[in-house]
């Protein structure tokens, strides 16, 4: 047997988590708010089924769904006799047999059950005397128990809530995750990016995107010589795979391919490189993963390789912002044509979802 409180002012009857883990009542997960007084809020995630009867008999059963939470009240009642003190009291079937017990309140029954079991009859005393009401539990007491006014006490426990459902929350979280970030002030390179895209972007004849790079300076730039490192890079990779034959095999697929789909061409002897110093290599290595059951060989290019100077393409470029979270081994130049890269350095036209490679 178990102590409730009848809190007539809450919109759901309530549950501790202990009494729920001694019955192990299956729990349900649920997502609503408690507002008590003071407009105190508590939320609350799981619920159980109750079933309520007398406490000195089978019948009448009464079932609800009680939210479940760590503790209720730290309500008790005045230690005091209660048929003894208020004689309109006498001869009551209380619904609690020790009422001035000190059992602490394992829960609270709200306006959800209230109704169903009050039945006709009501004692009354002197205006500053409890009441009590006759339900199919039993007599409820309630009311002024102490000669003390209220402000004179040492202290009030006062019991009401109201449940509201989360769900409203819930969705405008989701909408306001969803919608367009607001816009924010740009800093000064931000704004130098978005002045450059507005002022140089265009579309070719088959409707794709062109877009400069984000230069900070120039061009021309002041960068160093890297065609030492680009081609050492290669040249290791080269030994690397010369004795496997089916990874060079490959490897050298790869580079047909970027070169079929036009990502890449070959440099010409009609090609303008008389200012070396505006040429710039992107040295790349081969990752090869014989696990893989799509593809096994991968080509990273790599624009943050320094120059001779010690700076290298990325230095010269705006970042722009981290677009995932610990994502660091992406680099934006990484998947630009090396046709355009190398022959001008300042434009890019994103083809296919093949070129975004890494």
């Amino acid at each position: 047997m178990d102590t409730a409180l009848i809190d007539q002012g809450s919109a759901s009857s309530f549950v501790t988590e202990n009494l729920v883990q001694s019955l192990r009542l299956p729990k349900l997960n649920t997502a609503v708010k408690v507002i008590g007084i003071g407009e105190t809020q508590t939320s609350v995630r799981h619920a159980a089924h109750l079933t309520i009867t007398p406490s000195n008999a089978d019948a009448p059963v009464y079932t609800t769904t009680a939210l479940i939470l760590k503790s209720l009240t730290r309500y008790l009642p005045n230690r005091l006799d209660i048929q003894m003190q208020w004689s309109h009291l006498n001869g009551l079937s209380i619904a609690d047999p020790d009422p001035a017990g000190s059992d602490p309140i394992e829960i609270i029954i709200g306006a959800d059950l209230f109704g169903s079991f009050i039945l006709y009859g009501v004692r009354k005393g002197a205006a500053d005397e409890p009441i009590a009401q006759n339900t199919a539990l039993g007599w409820i007491i309630s009311g002024p128990t102490s000669q003390l006014r209220p402000l004179l006490q040492p202290s009030i426990r006062v019991h009401h809530c109201s449940v509201t459902d989360d769900l409203d929350q819930t969705l405008r979280r989701f909408w306001e995750i969803k919608e367009v970030p607001a816009l924010s002030k740009l800093t000064s390179d931000e704004k130098a990016c978005d002045d450059r895209f507005n002022s140089t972007h265009s579309r070719n004849s088959e409707g794709r995107y062109i877009v400069r790079l984000p230069f900070k300076n120039g061009p021309p730039l002041d960068i160093g010589v890297s065609r030492h490192s680009a081609l050492q890079s290669y040249l290791r990779t080269e030994s690397r795979i010369k004795a496997d034959s089916e990874i060079s095999s490959e490897y050298h697929n790869f580079f047909k391919k970027y070169s079929d789909l036009g990502h890449m061409q070959r440099v010409s002897e009609t090609d303008d490189l008389t200012d070396s110093s505006q040429i710039v290599y992107i040295p790349h290595h081969a990752v090869f993963r014989a696990s893989s059951l799509t593809t096994r060989t991968r080509i990273v290019f790599n624009a943050s390789s320094q120059t001779s100077n010690g700076t290298s393409l990325n230095d010269h470029l705006h970042p722009g912002p981290k677009l995932q979270k610990a994502c660091s081994r992406h680099s934006a130049l990484a998947h630009i044509p090396i046709r355009l890269f190398r022959r001008r350095g300042k434009d890019v036209s994103p083809n296919s979802r093949r070129s975004l490679r890494s």
